[in-house]
């Protein structure tokens, strides 16, 4: 709908950054409904932006609402211009009721404040999208879908949240609100992974992003090295800045990936907030979380997995979710190095074996780690025997050359596999060796244990 408003200058002050406010008329008042602390969102000359109506004056008071500096000084003052009232700020949503097969509508789960008391308002755009806006000083708006799914396209909020409780910027200064959504790896691949991410779930363009690569030495040979390499995330080269940092160990430095927007930052913490409290209420929760984890603090050493935080309520969810699975974790434990961070444990062929047949490290290099200790399980034999066959070893020198094993111990455990039917054997054609193939049991076993270290 459009309507007349008259724009007045207010100067604060040779020091100060003069304002502009709009009057609006009461008929328009009261043909709109309007009520103060109400959200509009408005278009003035091609420019759209988000405002409240306020009470003016002290006497005799009128409704009206301020313009930014930077379409305000290119109004003539005193006179009246035409506006367009594009959406009016959502009001009383109605509680959604969480079922697992459901979408999240955002407008519904997000507080109508923020953590130090800012009010949230919502413009509903069109049918799918709608423009979050924090009323304070130097937030700007964000548009978001109004219907975020679980899952799509293979990728999961939860999933998400695993990743960004390790790796995300949560920290915020005493009063404020939170200046950035920030996502920070080592890894392309995880990278890649989290834009990929929220540009499926929550439509975030790779355009949005400023990406921040941190290395020990910068020259104009690395500078082009580390560009091209982080680019193939589906970053242009103008996105990426390369800044000093000794500390840095990896090859191509830590890829730190920020958007600058309060209003953002926020709405994605309460969301994050949100999807925490859904978790443990199916598995596939649980599982989309601990595969979530397994891109940030997991860590796969030679005997075992570790899960380290310096905050113990995101290790309690990571050991919740353990249990949940039914996967064995070690105590709680705290170091108290520098700022001190908790740590957790877990070991033994059954909880590695249950974490590979979840596929539950989407972190490549720690997968094949994990795969290794797997593999170098006296528990597993099994498994290495059935697949030398499988590839054509299939003598029990060839075996034994492919395993690195004696003679004597090859020959123990396939006559212990003939034993329980994994394999059969027969004398060979003019030889006196024994040929071994996979029996109809020995095929399966090995399906199943493929599985396992698959991920399927």
């Amino acid at each position: 709908m459009k309507f007349q408003v008259k724009v007045y200058k207010i100067s604060k002050g040779n020091k100060s950054q003069a304002s502009f406010l709009a009057i609006i008329n009461k008929k328009i008042v009261d043909k709109l409904k309007l009520k103060i602390n109400d959200g509009i969102l408005i278009s003035i000359k091609n420019h759209t932006f988000p405002t409240v109506v306020k009470k003016h004056g002290s006497k005799r008071f009128v409704h009206g609402f301020t313009i930014p500096f930077k379409i305000g000084r290119k109004l003539k003052t005193k006179s009246q211009i035409i506006v367009s009232l594009i959406s009016k700020g959502l009001e009383n949503p109605k509680p959604q009721h969480f079922k697992s097969s459901d979408n999240l509508n955002l407008t519904t789960i997000i507080p109508k404040n923020t953590m130090i008391n800012r009010r949230v308002y919502a413009f509903e755009l069109d049918e799918k999208k709608v423009l979050f806006w924090i009323y304070s000083k130097g937030n700007r708006p964000f548009i978001l879908p109004k219907s975020v799914e679980l899952r799509k396209d293979n990728f999961s909020l939860f999933e998400v949240l695993g990743a960004f409780l390790c790796e995300g910027f949560k920290a915020r200064k005493k009063g404020k609100h939170r200046d950035r959504l920030s996502f920070s790896n080592a890894e392309l691949e995880q990278i890649k992974w989290f834009t990929d991410a929220l540009e499926n779930l929550l439509g975030i363009k790779r355009e949005e992003w400023s990406i921040q690569i941190l290395y020990p030495k910068i020259s104009h040979k690395s500078t082009k090295i580390l560009k091209k390499h982080w680019s193939k995330a589906g970053f242009l080269m103008n996105q990426i800045s390369i800044n000093k940092n000794k500390t840095v160990v990896s090859p191509y430095g830590i890829c730190i990936q920020n958007i600058y927007n309060s209003t953002l930052a926020e709405i994605f913490s309460f969301l994050m907030e949100y999807c925490k409290k859904l978790v443990l209420k199916n598995n596939r929760n649980v599982i989309d979380t601990f595969r979530g984890f397994s891109r940030g603090d997991l860590g796969v050493t030679s005997d075992s997995i570790t899960f380290d935080s310096e905050n113990k309520s995101d290790v309690l969810l990571f050991k919740q979710v353990c249990t949940k699975l039914g996967i064995t974790t070690g105590n709680l434990n705290f170091r108290p190095y520098k700022h001190g961070w908790w740590y957790i444990r877990i070991n033994g062929w059954d909880n590695f074996r249950k974490i590979l047949e979840l596929d539950g490290i989407k972190h490549t290099k720690r997968k094949e780690k994990l795969i290794n200790i797997f593999l170098k399980s006296k528990r597993n034999l099994r498994y290495k025997y059935l697949e030398a066959i499988k590839n054509k070893k299939n003598t029990s020198k060839k075996i034994a050359n492919s395993l690195n094993l004696s003679i004597i111990t090859t020959r123990f455990y396939l006559s212990k596999f003939r034993k329980e039917k994994y394999v059969r054997s027969y004398l060979a054609n003019k030889s006196n060796r024994f040929i071994y193939r996979l029996t109809t049991k020995g095929k399966k076993e090995l399906e199943v244990l493929r599985g396992v270290i698959n991920g399927s």
